[in-house]
């Protein structure tokens, strides 16, 4: 019976390290994939009757940098700003003329 439960933990180990090659090969393929979080393998032992019995999974979890999430989101609003205030002011500009011009071109097209 002894052998059995060897073969059986030899299994299940093998099974689990399957899965985390397979976890693995993913954050690899994915690492240049915008919006791709790492993931990461929790394994865990099986205990059956106070006896080893193999390994599971037991979580797969999602790791996120939230820090860095939170400077994306603060530089994007940080660059819609600057380019919303750079069409004003060259609406502006075309409006109103340059500070060197002796006439806008509002003031000339009366």
């Amino acid at each position: 019976m002894s052998l059995n439960i060897a073969l059986l933990n030899a299994i299940s180990g093998l099974q689990v390290n399957s899965r985390a090659l397979d976890v693995t090969a993913q954050n690899v393929s994915n690492v240049n994939t915008e919006g791709y979080s790492r993931k990461t393998i929790h394994q865990q032992a099986v205990i059956v009757a106070g006896q080893g019995a193999g390994v599971e999974i037991a979580a797969i979890t999602r790791t996120v940098n939230e820090f860095m999430i939170k400077e994306l989101r603060t530089s994007q609003t940080e660059l819609g700003d600057a380019q919303i205030r750079s069409d004003f002011y060259a609406r502006m500009q075309d409006l109103f003329g340059s500070l060197g011009s002796d006439t806008s071109p509002a003031i000339g097209r009366r």
